[in-house]
C-alpha cells in the first residue's frame, strides 16, 4: 500500500488502523508520504503508523517549499489488478466519512495509464530528498516541533479579507 496524503489525523487512522496492522504484520509493505503543511498532521498518528511492521514514512518538513496537497491511496496487488483512489480525502475521520470529498477509483484493468502515472508520481516523491524518512526515536522531537511551529507560523491573516469586496452578480 502506498499512501500519499497531505494530512494524517488520529481520527482517520483509527478507522483503518487494525486493517493496516494486519496488512503489515503479514509481511506486506506500507509506504506513506505526508507533510507538516499547516501543522495539520497529528504526531501521534505518525508515531502509531511508524510502530507498525514493514512500514516506512517520509515527511516533508519544509512547508515553505512544499505545498503538497495531493491525496492518493494506491493498492498494489501481486495479481497486477492494482487499484487507486485519487481525490480530496486526507486521512481524517471527517474526510473518510461525512466530509464533502470527491474521490475517484481507478483500476489497472480500466485505466492502466492512470495507475502507471500514480505509481510513477509516488516513486518520484519517494525518491525526492524533500521527503525525509521518519525514524521513531530519532525524529520524534523534530516532527513535534515542526508541527507546533507550523501551526503558529501559518496562521491566516484575516485582515487581507478586508481587501476582498463581494459584488452582486448582474446579467446584462
Amino acid at each position: 500500500i502506498c499512501l500519499l496524503v497531505a494530512f494524517i489525523k488520529k481520527t482517520g487512522l483509527h478507522l483503518i488502523f487494525e486493517r493496516l496492522k494486519s496488512f503489515t504484520s503479514s509481511g506486506k509493505r506500507l509506504r506513506i508520504i505526508t507533510t507538516t503543511y499547516m501543522g495539520a498532521t497529528d504526531y501521534l498518528a505518525i508515531k502509531k503508523l511508524a510502530d507498525l511492521d514493514n512500514t516506512e514514512i517520509k515527511i516533508s518538513y519544509n512547508s515553505d517549499i512544499d505545498r503538497l496537497h495531493a491525496k492518493s491511496y494506491l493498492f498494489l496487488r501481486i495479481t497486477g489488478f492494482h487499484t487507486a483512489y485519487i481525490g480530496s480525502s486526507n486521512l481524517s475521520e471527517a474526510a473518510l466519512t461525512a466530509g464533502l470529498e470527491w474521490n475517484v477509483k481507478v483500476t489497472q484493468a480500466e485505466l492502466p495509464h492512470i495507475i502507471k502515472e500514480v505509481r510513477h508520481t509516488f516513486e518520484s516523491y519517494w525518491e525526492d530528498p524533500l521527503f525525509e524518512s521518519f525514524v521513531p526515536g530519532r525524529d520524534d522531537e523534530r516532527l513535534k516541533a515542526t508541527l507546533a511551529g507550523t501551526n503558529e507560523s501559518q496562521q491566516i491573516d484575516y485582515n487581507v479579507l478586508d481587501l476582498i469586496k463581494a459584488h452582486d452578480y448582474q446579467t446584462t
